[in-house]
């Protein structure tokens, strides 16, 4: 009996050292991938090979191709391409003098019709018209205006002030003239008549038809019907209007391809745990549903809601109780940064109530910052599809 229990911790052994060494190997793959990502975004302008970019991860060209991709959701290759392809956008953007022809040989291009055929499979517009297109000074006046023209390959040339994604694009965009528009809806018409722009997008909810008329007054203006249509379809609407269908498409199928990509990493840690997206504001708790972020979850990814959310808007203010007996195998809470929000969040991790959920006992709760993940919009959903694999990949 001594000797088949030395044998039987002996094979334990043998197991926790070979999971020991694959957790190091991971991470050392993990350091190794984060390594090659860097080195093709300091060195993309020079001609790079996979067997190159192999050796710099310190791993086998086979190897490394199938680890970048199950990762990435994309080849290197690929990934050196978008990259130029917005080095070059952004030289675009810059209101320069370049041609075409020295664009692309700054961003690693010999062939000026190779990069002509990239850029417009990459942006959905060929890079003549993303020129044109660079020099419009189009208004984004509300909020989620921001987001829509971003996925459309538009940089707003005037958006609201008091938004955290405008600071966000001046940084990600390097660009320095973006025109903050003022909250008062006086003070944004007339900065909006001194800008003289070329198109105002706005929310047709979220402005009155007078005002509505007085912005038409100024420049073609397009109100998206928030109400009336999903975020898919305001896109294409949007689009229309602007004469970039062709970049919606095209940003719809990456961003299919990349939800699929996503759910598939998800999955072994989701499995069909049914998930339940609780948003604390002030001293409310609401059940975000498919008119919310929650249609990333729901309908993109086809994770298990832990209710019907196809009958919930926006936001469904819902009890403690409510929370208690719909007994979600996952929850993901949104909690407000304002201080009765934060104290509503402590009371009810102080309350009886918390230790008898389920998911707090099977220790699958998680967090998401408030705003402005929880906007609908085409380029927030796709940032959303970035942060759900931070929270789920390699967590099963």
């Amino acid at each position: 009996m001594a000797q088949f229990r030395g044998q039987i911790l002996f094979q334990e052994l043998l197991f926790n050292l070979m999971h020991d060494a694959l957790s190091i190997q991971d991470n050392d793959s993990e350091s190794a991938l984060e390594h090659v990502k860097s080195y093709i975004e300091q060195h993309y302008q020079d001609e790079l090979t996979i067997d190159q970019l192999a050796k710099v991860a310190g791993i086998s060209t086979r190897h490394f191709m199938r680890l970048f991709k199950k990762k990435y959701g994309y080849s290197a290759i690929e990934y050196l391409a978008v990259f130029r392809i917005e080095q070059a956008q952004r030289l675009m953007r810059s209101g320069g003098t370049n041609r075409l022809r020295d664009i692309a040989r700054y961003v690693g291009y010999q062939d000026d019709f190779y990069f002509r055929r990239k850029f417009k499979q990459i942006s959905g517009v060929p890079p003549a018209e993303y020129m044109k297109n660079s020099r419009r000074k189009i208004v984004a006046y509300d909020f989620p205006n921001i987001g829509q023209l971003i996925a459309l390959q538009i940089i707003p040339y005037a958006a609201p002030a008091d938004h955290p994604w405008t600071d966000y694009y001046k940084r990600k965009y390097q660009i320095d003239v973006l025109l903050p528009l003022s909250a008062n809806p006086l003070t944004k018409r007339e900065e909006i008549h001194l800008a003289e722009p070329d198109f105002i997008i706005g929310i047709d909810s979220l402005l009155p038809l007078e005002e509505q008329d007085r912005l038409q007054e100024i420049a073609p203006s397009f109100f998206v019907p928030w109400a009336d249509h999903d975020w898919r379809t305001h896109l294409r609407l949007l689009a229309q209007f602007l004469d970039k269908t062709v970049a919606a498409e095209t940003w719809l199928k990456k961003y299919a391809r990349k939800a699929l990509f996503v759910r598939e990493q998800v999955k072994p840690a989701i499995k069909d745990n049914r998930l339940l997206i609780v948003r604390i504001t002030a001293d409310h708790f609401y059940a975000l549903g498919n008119r919310s972020l929650g249609t990333v979850f729901f309908d993109d990814l086809k994770i298990v809601p832990a209710q019907d959310v196809t009958r919930l808007g926006l936001n469904e203010q819902i009890t403690l109780d409510d929370l208690v007996n719909m007994d979600a195998d996952r929850l993901l809470f949104i909690i407000d940064e304002d201080s009765q929000s934060q104290s509503s969040w402590r009371t009810l991790l102080e309350g009886k109530e918390w230790s008898s959920l389920k998911a707090v006992q099977n220790n699958k709760v998680d967090f998401l910052p408030s705003f402005p993940w929880i906007e609908y919009t085409a380029f927030t959903h796709d940032l959303m599809l970035d942060e759900i694999l931070k929270l789920w990949r390699d967590r099963a």
